[in-house]
């Protein structure tokens, strides 16, 4: 039921700013040089709308990426954003490899899959969630999920500003 993903956007956002509002997040995190969000089609969307929304407002350069690999320069100075819906994307998993090789900090947001195995084999910290208020089961219907998820764990890094009365507000816009 796409109807109902469209108008549980807010939901979706304050669902993930709450459930990674918990997530402990290493203190490497907060001392990163670049971000490098990986993912698909929707599971990019959110990464490439904050790449463009908080231009002036992050202090480190952020970028999306949708190649089987990653930048020459992401090292453990990086961030790496792992993001599939499924957790079965084919890119996103090989991105995720040459990540934790390169022993980037990573942070994974999935359902379940592939991805999911690597990140708790790896030890990575992660945002597994749930989609309950997305009725649909399309990835692209969960942009809240996507949203919510990685501006909390932005401001949690202390890489921009973002809390439980902007959540409040952009909430009231939508």
């Amino acid at each position: 039921n796409e109807a109902g993903s469209i108008r549980a956007l807010p939901q979706q956002l304050r669902h993930a700013f709450e459930e990674v509002s918990k997530i402990e997040i290493p203190q490497e995190f907060k001392h990163v040089r670049n971000i490098l969000v990986c993912g698909m089609g929707g599971s990019a969307l959110g990464g490439r709308i904050l790449a463009s929304l908080l231009y002036e407002k992050i202090t480190v350069p952020l970028e999306v990426n949708t190649n089987y690999n990653i930048p020459g320069y992401i090292d453990k100075n990086s961030l790496v954003v792992l993001s599939s819906y499924s957790g079965s994307t084919e890119e996103t998993i090989e991105a995720a490899h040459e990540a934790v090789s390169r022993q980037a900090n990573i942070f994974v947001i999935a359902t379940g899959g592939k991805l999911v195995e690597i990140a708790k084999s790896n030890f990575l910290t992660s945002y597994i969630f749930d989609p309950v208020n997305n009725p649909s089961g399309q990835p692209r219907m969960s942009l809240g999920y996507s949203l919510g998820a990685l501006l909390t764990l932005f401001a949690k890094c202390g890489l921009t500003q973002f809390g439980k009365d902007e959540v409040g507000s952009l909430t009231k816009v939508m």
